[in-house]
Order: C-alpha cells, then sequence, then structure tokens
C-alpha cells in the first residue's frame, strides 16, 4: 500500500511540475503535455484498483458489464451519439463504487474502438468515460441520487461532458491559441451531437434507471461484491 501512495504521488507530482511548465511557457506542446496528464490522473486509480486484489466474481462482473456496453453501443452508431455506454457507466459507478466505474468505462471505451475504430480520441474516451464512473460512485456516498431531479440532471449533464472532455484532445491538437475562446469554439461544433447524447442520456435513465440499478444491487447481494 505504501508503494502504492509513492507512486500516487509522485504521478500528481508530475502533473504539478507538467502545469506549472506550461504556465512558464518551458512546455509548448499542449497536445502531449494533457496527454500525460491525462496518463498521470489514471495510473493511481488502476494501481489502487489492482491493490484491492480483485476476486474472479469482479472480473466476471467487469466482463459482462464491458461486453454489455460495448455490445449496445455498436448497433447505436448509426446514429451519431446515441448510445448507453454512458448511462451503464454511470449506474456501474453508482452500485459498484468509483474504482469498479472507472475501469468499466475505460475497458469499455478500449474494447468498443476495436469495432467502431481507434485513434487519439480513444485515451480520451477512455478517461472520460472512466470519469463518468468514479465521479459516480464518489457522489453516491454523499447520497446524491436519492434525488430523481438530481439524478436526470446528472444523467442529462454528462452528455456534454463527456464530448467536452474528449474535445480536448482536438482542441490542443487543431486550434491555436488553446484558449477559453476557442474551447467554447471548439465545442459549439459538436453541440447538437452533444445534445443529442444528453437527451438520449436522459430517456434511458427515465426508462431502465431504477430497473437496472435494482437488478445490479441483487447481483450485488447475491454475490457478495
Amino acid at each position: 500500500m505504501l508503494k502504492i501512495k509513492i507512486f500516487s504521488a509522485i504521478c500528481y507530482l508530475l502533473i504539478a511540475l507538467i502545469l506549472i511548465m506550461v504556465v512558464l511557457g518551458t512546455i509548448t506542446n499542449y497536445y502531449l503535455s494533457a496527454l500525460f496528464i491525462l496518463i498521470f490522473s489514471i495510473i493511481p486509480i488502476l494501481l489502487r484498483v489492482e491493490t484491492k486484489q480483485v476476486n474472479s466474481k469482479e472480473v466476471a462482473l467487469i466482463a459482462m458489464l464491458v461486453t454489455v456496453a460495448s455490445v449496445l453501443r455498436i448497433p447505436f452508431s448509426a446514429i451519431p451519439s446515441l448510445q448507453p455506454v454512458t448511462f451503464i457507466v454511470i449506474i456501474t459507478g453508482i452500485v459498484f463504487g468509483k474504482d469498479l466505474g472507472f475501469v468499466t468505462g475505460a475497458a469499455t471505451a478500449l474494447v468498443s474502438n476495436f469495432f467502431l475504430g481507434h485513434g487519439p480520441w480513444t485515451p480520451w474516451q477512455m478517461f472520460a468515460w472512466g470519469g463518468a464512473g468514479y465521479l459516480s460512485g464518489c457522489l453516491e456516498k454523499l447520497s446524491l441520487f436519492r434525488s430523481k431531479a438530481f439524478t436526470l440532471i446528472y444523467f442529462f449533464v454528462w452528455g456534454y461532458l463527456y464530448s467536452w472532455i474528449i474535445n480536448i484532445w482536438f482542441w490542443f491538437a487543431y486550434t491555436y491559441p488553446p484558449n477559453l475562446k476557442s474551447f467554447i469554439l471548439t465545442n459549439s461544433f459538436s453541440f447538437v451531437f452533444d445534445t443529442i447524447h444528453a437527451v438520449g442520456n436522459l430517456v434511458f435513465a427515465l426508462i431502465f434507471y431504477q430497473d437496472l440499478v435494482n437488478i445490479l444491487k441483487k447481483f450485488k447481494l447475491k454475490y457478495n461484491l
């Protein structure tokens, strides 16, 4: 556990160092800087999951959820931005906690892109969906999802947050200068698709949220996860 804390501290220090060097102008390659920050953000979470000594039941659960989310994403790809992955990953984080939520989200992006296409966006998709699962697990501890209004708003907002995170790679790689104005302009191009994603999340939540949560909670109780 001490080694994990040391490695995590090193990652956070490297993130701080990169940010300082960017601010000072020592580093001008913003895309690579953002990519390394993303990687150093993911490593502590993955290390923490590994130290938990995930048992065979949890591995099977993750594999099942990743498979379901990946398979469902493929047919929905015919409709731009409409897919149930964000919905499934958020619920995974709510029911099984932040770490399994993160792993499920990141793995779903990695696996499903073998069918839909990998590219420079893949690490950002992994981080975005992983972040959705992770944040949901954190907020569940605060009992925020007991409020139906908060839950529905949360699913809706993630339709935009997901895209804003992914658009970072495009923003740094293809726009100059990388400032607030260019970031807003970059995201404005995908606003319609982001809205489709957000509305899709909302519809999935209205129809399937409680049923899926109940099913996964029964699964969690039955197999003592």
